[in-house]
């Protein structure tokens, strides 16, 4: 559900008037549905008056009531959910019973990928590649049947597990910042009587989130506050969801830009070794990617710290180990780059943890394959015109956050728009400073290829590959259509590729020539080798 979407408030206000006044006829689950339509979009959605199960769009039900017809908006396709076994297919039931190949992609397609899901449930990140909501499926008996929590953020969480009784707009306060402390905790769970003990810990641990984001005095440091919360919520598994809400409401409308760092530093930190629930997470993601695309750069290393943690599961570092010296080190390592503007060195550390045998960064594999795929080789002023800026950008959030689906798009050029960005930002150049002058001296092809061996393992594969790469691009018959020959390519990436050392702007343009002159060369050489 798209973050602009409707405040099921009202719309749950008016089903409840619909389910009352149908209470005298008797319909069975899933028997009959009601239409209604959002005063907040427009849009129209489906509720059962006696399951109160809520859907967009028409009514979910369809071949002889045994499934749902539900709506993937990132691919565009319906999809049916069986009601008996809460298993979902991309054809409809008629067809999945003819085509059980299919079926069972879009089975491994849509279902959950998190450990920690209930049986039977569909996350609604595992069926949005981009990382927008798409339908959620819970296998409980009188579960809602909602277009998911991803798209929708904390809002729709909070709208179910709130405690804020009969007063609607005291919901949207409950999800911003305040300075003052709880006198209640947020999830309602927690302040039935049952609870009594657990909620007095949950006031106090706001006390304590507080104290970490500087609101409050405290006479401990903030890595031992971070120790405390930990703990606690080790110790009572039952405040983890109340903790990550309330630094998530922290994080809204906070006008103290110390306080507003600190709490997405701590929401980062919290994400590593505090486990959301199956309820929870998917609103979680959600959230994070609305918040942190809205702080744009500032705050989007945190955050996209934080959706990596949660979108792997974990690694929820257990209590033992989350002290105030270890997470003072952690907090260090927070809002360094993971992908964009990491030194290559790292990344391939991190990436050959998981394939030994990896020689490139994943992700230029990745756009390299699609590059061509889509045509790229054919597109004129491939790598010179560049693609969509703002589908670049969201594209590059979302693999900092640790989705590394191909780009969804069609147009070859937004993919090498994202491949040049990756090179741009990296952390120092591909070609090191050390070999600079022996570079831009080079005279032909063979001594480019002889820097090239020189250069340290992983900075040689990357700039061989791409020298491959750019010479199969500019072969006649694609340079013929592309206007991008091999001297082209060169004009484009030389820059990217050698920095120069001085600051002086006529040695910077004088070096320009030589820069160019090196990648040209390295370029042929690589492909005539």
């Amino acid at each position: 559900m798209a973050s602009s979407a409707v405040s099921m408030s009202t719309s749950e206000t008016a089903l409840a008037t619909a389910a009352k006044s149908s209470s005298s006829s008797s319909i069975s689950s899933g028997d009959d549905w009601l239409s209604f339509v959002d005063p907040c979009t427009g849009r129209t959605y489906m509720s059962n008056p006696a399951t109160y199960d809520c859907v967009w769009g028409a009514s979910p039900l369809v071949l002889g009531q045994t499934h749902r017809e539900l709506f993937d908006k990132t691919r565009a396709r319906f999809y049916y959910q069986d009601l008996a076994t809460q298993t979902v297919a991309w054809d409809p039931p008629s067809a999945a019973s003819s085509n059980s190949e299919s079926t069972t992609d879009a089975s491994s397609s849509l279902a959950s990928t998190s450990t920690s899901s209930l049986p039977g449930r569909v996350s609604s990140e595992s069926v949005a590649a981009g990382g927008s909501g798409a339908a959620s499926a819970s296998a409980g008996s009188g579960s809602a049947v909602t277009d998911g929590g991803e798209g929708e953020g904390l809002e729709g969480f909070a709208r179910v597990h709130f405690s804020y009784g009969k007063k609607v707009s005291r919901l949207k306060s409950m999800l911003q910042y305040q300075k003052e402390k709880l006198s209640a905790p947020l999830l309602r769970v927690l302040n039935e009587k049952a609870n009594g003990p657990l909620a007095k810990k949950a006031v106090a641990q706001f006390k304590n989130v507080l104290c970490y984001c500087g609101d409050k005095n405290s006479k401990v440091s903030r890595f031992e506050i971070a120790a405390q919360l930990c703990a606690a919520v080790h110790e009572h598994r039952a405040l983890a969801d109340e903790l990550l809400c309330q630094v998530g409401k922290q994080t809204v409308m906070n006008p103290r830009a110390p306080s507003l760092q600190r709490a997405w530093e701590l929401m980062a930190l919290l994400c590593r070794h505090v486990a959301p629930s199956d309820q929870l997470r998917s609103y979680l993601l959600g959230f994070l990617t609305q918040q942190a695309r809205h702080h744009k750069q500032q705050y989007a290393s945190l955050a996209a710290a934080a959706l990596r943690s949660v979108r792997n599961g974990g690694p929820y570092t257990p209590q033992t180990q989350a002290d105030a010296a270890h997470l003072e080190r952690e907090i260090a390592q927070l809002d360094s780059p993971f992908l964009f503007g990491a030194p290559l060195a790292a990344i391939m550390e991190r990436e050959r943890a998981v394939d030994p045998s990896r020689e490139v960064p994943y992700l230029v594999e990745v756009l390299l394959e699609r590059i061509i795929a889509l045509g790229g080789d054919r597109t004129e002023g491939i790598f010179r015109i560049p693609g969509d800026v703002e589908f670049v950008a969201q594209c590059s959030f979302l693999w900092e956050a640790g989705d590394t689906s191909p780009p969804p798009t069609s147009d070859p050029r937004a993919a090498a728009s994202l491949l040049s960005l990756w090179l741009r930002s990296l952390a120092d150049p591909l070609v090191p400073d050390a070999l600079y002058d022996a570079a831009t001296a080079c005279k032909d092809p063979a001594a480019a290829v002889e820097v090239a061996q020189r250069m340290p393992v992983d900075n040689r594969a990357l700039f061989l590959r791409l020298c491959k790469f750019f010479g199969d691009l500019a072969v006649p018959e694609n340079a013929a259509i592309t206007k991008m020959n091999v001297p082209n390519l060169a004009m484009v990436f030389a820059p990217v590729f050698l920095h120069c050392p001085s600051d002086n702007p006529s040695v910077i343009l004088q070096n320009s020539k030589l820069e160019h002159s090196f990648l040209t060369h390295a370029i042929n050489g690589v492909v005539n080798q």
